[in-house]
């Protein structure tokens, strides 16, 4: 099982680095709701290649209940557990944790749009959600350079779209 389950993560790591590509296509697209849900996607198979990758020593962090949780869903890292489980990574991921934060942020803005009164989400126009989503696409491909090259994909199409001026 333990073999399956870092092949898993493994693949999980190459799914969040194509959603991030994904992401920018459709920010230089101008389709930022869609690019903000593929930027959360990418993240979230992020943590959970990671968590999946070093099953073992991420579930010996957890408490006897949620270690249950985990073995029967935790490898999806599941939205509700992404903050928390970011916690836990953030020894080997400095700053994961800030970003599971960004990302749920965006994660209501690829549900609700703008919020120009700033109420329930940070992003409150089109130049803050283009920015949001660069910033926090480089910060998730700083990351998964640390365990896989291809991040370096990721940067190198960010700046291919600034030269596009999107």
């Amino acid at each position: 099982m333990e073999k399956d389950v870092r092949k898993y993560g493994r693949l999980r790591i190459e799914e969040s680095i194509d959603e991030a590509l994904i992401s920018i296509e459709l920010l230089k697209q101008g389709k930022l709701r869609n690019s903000a849900t593929k930027a959360f996607l990418a993240f979230k198979a992020f943590v959970s290649g990671m968590i999946s990758s070093n099953h073992s020593s991420f579930s010996s962090l957890l408490q006897e209940k949620e270690r249950k949780f985990f073995y029967r869903i935790g490898f999806t890292a599941p939205t509700n557990r992404l903050v928390y489980y970011s916690s836990l990574l953030e020894k080997d991921f400095p700053g994961i944790t800030d970003l599971a934060k960004h990302a749920m942020s965006i994660h209501v803005f690829s549900y609700l749009g703008y919020d120009k009164a700033g109420e329930y989400s940070p992003i409150t126009s089109k130049e803050d959600a283009k920015k949001w989503i660069l910033d926090f696409i480089i910060a998730l491909a700083n990351l998964v350079i640390k365990v896989n090259e291809r991040g370096k994909e990721i940067l190198k199409e960010l700046e291919e779209a600034k030269k596009e001026d999107i």
